[in-house]
């Protein structure tokens, strides 16, 4: 899944699971894929870690 917001070591935080949609992202271009980067931002570079497909500029499909 993914983190609904950023967080830091310790805290409580949100996931969104497979299926879902996270909103808490804003700048995505709908139908490309996006990666998660070593530094935990999402990206379109293929790091590995496919994070999910935008379906809007600020919506994410959570594929993992």
């Amino acid at each position: 899944g993914l983190a609904q917001s950023s967080v830091s070591n310790g805290q409580s935080f949100k996931v969104d699971v497979i299926g879902s949609a996270n909103t808490s992202v804003s700048g995505l271009t709908p139908v490309i894929k996006y990666y998660v980067a070593a530094n935990g931002d999402i990206s379109t570079a293929n790091f590995g870690i496919y994070a999910g497909v935008a379906v809007s500029a600020t919506k994410l499909l959570v594929k993992g």
